[in-house]
């Protein structure tokens, strides 16, 4: 599977960099786009129309950038983007029900630390309810919340960050 990890690589991101070791180790293909100012909507969704991933993933961390990434999410889809676009981040998980209701580009929340979710998501596309630790859009466009994962206590179990 194919995954386009978008956030601010100004400096090294640690949580998309960890995500990124995660996926590769799972056999997967990923990508960091760095996305740091709104400036870059247009060319970071060509960048990622090019990639042609199947999974975006949204790092929204930050309440003040939340309008960026969801015009992204929303360019993405507007241009014709056939896949899934997921976000993470602080901000996505606390406002996961707000995100799913008002922008329909985004498909799914992923909650917490976000390395096994992520794997576990692009593994199961096809049955989200089995993915632990995410919300997404349901039937009638009901937010469904899944069981919560189990927090990671081992963190040398986690790969280095790329």
């Amino acid at each position: 599977m194919r995954i386009a990890l978008v956030g601010p690589e100004l400096e090294e991101n640690l949580a998309l960099r960890y995500l990124h070791a995660s996926l590769l180790r799972a056999g997967h293909e990923a990508l960091i786009f760095d996305f740091h100012s709104p400036e870059q909507t247009a060319a970071i969704a060509r960048q990622i129309l090019a990639y042609a991933p199947h999974i975006v993933g949204l790092s929204m961390v930050f309440t003040g950038r939340a309008r960026e990434f969801a015009a992204l999410a929303g360019m993405l889809t507007g241009l014709g983007y056939p896949g899934h676009i997921t976000a993470g981040g602080h901000f996505a998980s606390f406002h996961a029900e707000q995100l799913l209701s008002d922008v329909p580009a985004i498909d799914s929340i992923v909650h917490g630390e976000g390395e096994a979710a992520l794997v576990d998501l692009a593994g199961r596309l096809a049955d989200l309810g089995a993915v632990s630790g995410i919300s997404y859009r349901g039937e009638g466009g009901t937010v469904v919340h899944t069981a919560a994962r189990t927090v990671c206590t081992d963190l040398d179990a986690l790969p280095w960050p790329t």
